[in-house]
């Protein structure tokens, strides 16, 4: 159990520090949001040179980002279930010590 509020406390971090970053270095995505994080007037927008091109980047990068997230979880469901059925991740024996 403690190593699902372990993974838990990682994964709620991880959110804290992309949140952190995200509002120390703010990313524009738009014309408007440019608008309203600048008092400077836009004078002018360039669009993408490759729209296809990126489209297909981010959805390869969407899947690796999924399958990578979905491995993360069947990876502590495995860890959980082995750690419930007994067995040490350790590798020490139940009872056994680590002797310094």
């Amino acid at each position: 159990m403690l190593l699902a509020v372990v993974w838990l406390a990682a994964l709620a971090a991880g959110a804290g520090v992309a949140y952190l970053l995200q509002r120390v270095r703010p990313v524009v995505g738009s014309l408007r949001d440019l608008k309203q994080m600048s008092a400077f007037r836009v004078l002018g927008v360039i669009g993408v040179a490759f729209p296809s091109q990126q489209r297909a980047d981010f959805r390869r990068r969407f899947w690796r980002f999924s399958a990578v997230a979905i491995l993360l979880v069947a990876a502590l469901i495995v860890a959980l279930a082995l750690n419930m059925s007994g067995v040490r991740l350790n590798g020490l024996s139940p009872g056994e010590s680590v002797s310094a």
